[in-house]
């Protein structure tokens, strides 16, 4: 139905700009009625009370409803809220229908029709892991940030995952220098579990340049690829922090530096490149031995 309706009279475009605050309000009816369709049956209506008391308390509002928190709520902050407390509603409900979802396939139709509607209103975001995430360039999210982000889906590299998506969180929380440190130990993680897995010796207290070095030596990948990925690291690390001699570890912060939202995207879609690279010739070497 969506197909045959909204789809033929608005056709899904990839914009040269996305909107990410200013929502229209054909999109507020629109996700509002997935949305509610959605958590308006098992097992989702269970959640209902949680996602309105949680919200409520975050956001700082009052909701005096007659019969308590229920759908009549939620339908009431959906249809009340300003742009971006609507967007962190619909996150919110993201979020807790996906802790229900157990791959259910309602869950899965519902998140699909979202991300529809997401890119035919202009909005930059989809829907992962039940998180917003934000979409920077239609072109590198297809074909970069999306593949490393399925392929890091993998439960070996559950920490890279979370990292990467923690770098997403940040950036929308406006924590600049966290969102480059974030993506900085998502390629880390990566590196760390395919020394492991191909039995390469590595000392994890080293600095990542020590890692890629090794890496290199073992011949994982070709030694001019050394020097980009070293590049590339030592942009992430220089943008969000300093780390003195005594403490090189993973993700541990020092002194923050000032860093604009275009370093962080660059960062995030530069973190992500490799991250798929590396995963990519990990399973072929992987498969071919």
């Amino acid at each position: 139905m969506l197909e045959l309706l909204s789809l033929r009279k608005n056709p899904i475009k990839n914009p040269d700009k996305f909107e990410y605050v200013n929502t229209n309000a054909k999109f507020k009816n629109q996700s509002s009625t997935v949305i509610l369709d959605l958590l308006n049956t098992s097992p989702f209506n269970y959640d209902i009370n949680n996602i309105v008391k949680e919200y409520c308390k975050f956001r700082g509002l009052f909701c005096n409803p007659n019969d308590g928190y229920n759908i009549e709520s939620l339908t009431y902050l959906l249809n009340s809220n300003n742009n971006e407390d609507y967007l962190d509603l619909i996150d919110c409900c993201c979020i807790f229908a996906y802790c229900r979802a157990n791959d259910l396939e309602k869950y899965k139709t519902s998140i699909d029709d979202l991300d529809i509607i997401f890119k035919m209103n202009g909005i930059g975001y989809e829907v992962y892991e039940g998180k917003l995430i934000q979409i920077f360039n239609a072109k590198m999210h297809e074909e970069i940030i999306r593949p490393s982000l399925m392929i890091i889906h993998n439960p070996l590299f559950k920490t890279a995952n979370e990292e990467l998506i923690s770098a997403f969180d940040k950036f929308k929380a406006k924590d600049n220098p966290g969102a480059i440190l974030s993506a900085s130990n998502a390629v880390e993680s990566t590196i760390k579990v395919i020394s492991k897995e191909l039995k390469i010796k590595i000392d994890n207290s080293k600095p990542i340049s020590v890692l890629i070095k090794t890496l290199c030596d073992e011949r994982f990948f070709d030694t001019f690829l050394n020097d980009q990925i070293n590049s590339l690291t030592k942009l992430l690390q220089s943008s969000s922090c300093a780390r003195n001699a005594t403490s090189v570890g993973h993700g541990t912060e020092g002194k923050m530096f000032n860093t604009d939202d275009e370093l962080v995207k660059y960062a995030i879609d530069s973190a992500a490149s490799n991250i798929l690279y590396l995963v990519r010739r990990f399973e072929r070497i992987k498969n071919n031995s």
